[in-house]
């Protein structure tokens, strides 16, 4: 009896690690007592984090596609109400271009640019039906409100030109807008005020 108590407080006090339902580490219980854990997925929350980190990246997050930034330049002229506008180009000379294209036009030196940059958008405003400025801002909408805040209320947006990243694998020379009048289509101050109505809101 004595023997049978020994035995008893020995396995009592050793520190043996049973897993659920009285199995030892590394198995579990089935119908027939305990059975091996089998090896795959993870067992617990840390040997899932562990899986998760050592995995590195998700194969199944979509492809980033290689992008080019594009630029802009627009151009206005005191006596004009055109602008000169030249976007979505990967010249990054577009302003000395644009201006070039002005002051070949308008026959002097008084053309200036009013907006340029990479991946901006610049819009353009008319008051009394004449053109009067212009603000940029990094989307279209952002360009809109920064020229009504430069204009005034009473100034309506006539144009948003916006240049933006393009995917380099759909890059093409068509994709380069521009807006360059010249002497024949150039609509001049002096002559009548154009008839400009407001945007739909």
């Amino acid at each position: 009896m004595k023997l049978l108590a020994s035995v008893f407080l020995l396995l009592l006090f050793t520190n043996v690690a049973w897993a659920e339902g009285n199995c030892p580490a590394g198995m579990y219980p089935n119908a027939g007592g305990c059975a091996p854990i089998p090896p795959g997925p993870a067992t617990n929350n840390q040997d899932l984090v562990d899986k998760l980190r050592n995995t590195g990246p998700n194969p199944n997050a979509p492809a980033v596609l290689p992008t080019v930034d594009t630029y802009i330049a627009v151009a206005l002229h005191p006596e004009a109400d055109d602008p000169w506008a030249r976007w979505n180009t990967q010249d990054q000379n577009v302003s000395t271009r644009v201006l070039n294209a002005c002051e070949e036009v308008m026959k002097d030196k008084r053309c200036t640019i009013v907006g340029e940059g990479k991946n901006i958008a610049v819009a353009i405003g008319y008051k009394s039906n004449h053109l009067m400025d212009a603000a940029s801002g990094k989307d279209p909408w952002a360009a809109k409100e920064n020229l009504k805040k430069k204009c005034g209320s009473d100034c309506l947006v006539g144009a948003v030109f916006a240049a933006h990243p393009v995917i380099r694998t759909d890059w093409a020379d068509a994709d380069i807008k521009g807006y360059l009048p010249t002497k024949e289509t150039v609509r001049l101050k002096s002559q009548n005020a154009l008839n400009l109505q407001p945007l739909p809101k």
